[in-house]
């Protein structure tokens, strides 16, 4: 369980004490939704049931986190936060381009093109 007050901790105003499970289905790992308040996303898309993870894969829990998913159930899954705050959609679409936030120039230029 993924959340505030979970196995795996992860602090943030929109996250909830229990935001998110992985869980094992078909012989993979999975994601979903815990019931939190916020919402969990992966790849900018809202899930409603669990969905199987896979390296690349950028999720967030409420409007404060972004994690992104690497391994798998044979080398081990990890999640690595890259980002907190996000809140736009084109900011994800930027993690997702270049698995980093955007640098401050990088935003500052951000409207210009």
């Amino acid at each position: 369980v993924l959340g505030r007050e979970a196995d795996v901790v992860f602090r943030g105003a929109s996250v909830s004490r229990r935001h998110a499970e992985i869980v094992l289905q078909d012989q993979t790992l999975a994601l979903r939704d815990a019931g939190s308040r916020s919402g969990t996303t992966v790849d900018g898309l809202t899930i409603t049931e669990a969905i199987p993870l896979v390296p690349g894969h950028l999720v967030q829990l409420g409007a404060d986190l972004v994690l992104r998913c690497e391994g798998d159930l044979a080398r081990g899954l990890s999640l690595e936060v890259i980002a907190e705050g996000v809140e736009k959609p084109e900011q994800l679409d930027f993690l997702k381009a270049h698995g980093r936030p955007p640098s401050a120039q990088e935003t500052l230029f951000e409207g210009m093109l």
